[in-house]
């Protein structure tokens, strides 16, 4: 069904990916200057739905002519991280930001990996760190070491963004790397 829908449009496609409450549909706001149409539902109620069976649940979101997919969060019963691979269409995405927050999770990783994997040649990857708004420089940079040594995401050219939804901190950076 995503595949059919993205398929069918000519613009650019920017897919945000995360475990539930990480942010992206906050984020996809942020990105959007809050016009995208339309609006992302945020909550919880948002994962109960089975992307390869529902089709009335909104992922495509259009805004300053790029198709913004805001996919489920993975890691839940409903969407493991191997549904990905059979009903995530990367290879249609020209861009993925791949939103996280707090600890990285064993699954944080597995799906990297996946999204690593399956989009080598076809996209640019930017990982993006919400709820940074009370980081110092030091904490930013022992995440960053974990990161590294968990993701390998420096050896593969992939940036890291700290950023704020609620202070807008980071924002205008992850703008321009996405337009």
């Amino acid at each position: 069904m995503l595949r059919s829908l993205l398929e069918q449009s000519r613009q650019k496609k920017v897919a945000l990916v995360g475990q539930p409450g990480a942010g992206k549909s906050s984020l996809l706001l942020k990105l959007t200057d809050g016009k995208c149409e339309p609006p992302p539902k945020i909550g919880v109620e948002t994962n109960a739905t089975d992307w390869s069976r529902n089709e009335s649940i909104d992922f495509i979101h259009s805004y300053a002519s790029i198709d913004w997919i805001d996919v489920p969060g993975y890691g839940t019963q409903t969407h493991p991280i191997k549904s990905y691979q059979t009903y995530f269409p990367i290879d249609l995405c020209q861009v993925i930001l791949f939103v996280i927050q707090g600890k990285i999770q064993q699954s944080d990783e597995q799906m990297f990996q996946t999204l690593f994997n399956l989009s080598k040649h076809s996209c640019k990857v930017a990982i993006i760190r919400t709820l940074s708004e009370h980081l110092s420089k030091q904490d930013q940079m022992e995440i960053q070491k974990d990161l590294e040594a968990k993701l390998l995401y420096n050896r593969n050219n992939i940036p890291l963004y700290f950023i704020s939804n609620r202070t807008m901190m980071g924002i205008e950076e992850v703008k321009r790397f996405v337009f």
